[in-house]
């Protein structure tokens, strides 16, 4: 019992309080957000800090997927942040993204894929409003494999309020996706027509491979 109170006292002590904090994964553009946080740790014991409170107020900024902080009895700490992948630029703002998870994100420097996304009007609100309105994990999934396809690049995804998809391919041609489902087979047959046709986008007015295995195309009158 002695032993046990000795430690405790040591650890709870300003002997023991942190002194350093390194911090993986934090860009520049969010370092003073996270040293702000980390600023009330200085002097504290490092077993008096609450560690749940400051990945809580590290991860309330919605670019961050998670934070881990760990601690040594001997003053010195680490603070891990994992930050979301953006997958697509929202339009009407230059600093919310749609992220791999399907979450709204913003991020305050400027982020780079090449697709714009146009989501279904309720949801263009602010990133608060969003949590657990919309599910755009489809959504982000068409993104992020259109991402790597040559012929898709400057391509706006659009969504609807009842969850289908369309591409603006150009100034004319719309491409219906229907939903999210099934997007590999979808994908697939839509690389079929522009390998059979490279001028396909001047030639036609729409596309639909909402059934992928009988693409349809509307030729430009």
């Amino acid at each position: 019992m002695f032993l046990g109170n000795t430690l405790a006292g040591l650890v709870l002590s300003p002997v023991t309080a942190v002194r350093t904090v390194r911090v993986v994964g934090a860009p520049q553009w969010d370092e003073l957000r996270v040293q702000s946080i980390l600023e009330g740790l200085k002097a504290t014991p490092v077993l008096a800090i609450d560690v749940a409170k400051v990945e809580t107020e590290v991860q309330a900024a919605s670019s961050v997927d998670s934070a881990r902080l760990s601690r040594t009895p001997f003053g010195s700490a680490k603070l891990e942040v994992v930050y979301r992948q953006p997958v697509a630029r929202v339009m009407g703002s230059k600093s919310l993204f749609l992220c791999a998870d399907g979450k709204i994100a913003e991020f305050l420097e400027p982020q780079t894929p090449a697709i714009t996304v146009k989501l279904p009007e309720p949801s263009a609100q602010p990133v608060a409003t969003l949590a657990g309105a919309w599910d755009f994990s489809g959504l982000a999934n068409v993104c992020r494999k259109l991402e790597n396809l040559p012929f898709a690049k400057d391509w706006i995804v659009e969504m609807n309020a009842f969850g289908s998809v369309f591409l603006q391919a150009g100034p004319v041609v719309v491409i219906e996706f229907g939903d999210t489902s099934k997007i590999d087979e979808k994908l697939d047959a839509l690389a079929a027509l522009f390998e059979d046709h490279h001028d396909l986008l001047d030639r036609v007015r729409s596309i639909n491979v909402t059934a992928p295995a009988r693409p349809m195309v509307v030729p430009l009158r």
